[in-house]
């Protein structure tokens, strides 16, 4: 299997670590995208969650 010099000194990951890693990343961010777009949506129709002073 293909080793890849990760960016962390002294170690390296294999192409299926890093396949896996950025499989969960991208999980990461539609779920960080899901969440704000949601936060948003709820700030507009309800001002009363409006934390701001």
């Amino acid at each position: 299997m293909p080793v890849l010099e990760a960016p962390i000194a002294g170690t390296a990951l294999r192409a299926v670590d890093r396949e896996q890693l950025v499989q969960r990343a991208r999980r990461l961010e539609y779920f960080t995208l899901l969440y704000n777009s949601l936060e948003g949506v709820i700030s507009v129709f309800d001002p009363a969650t409006d934390h701001a002073d």
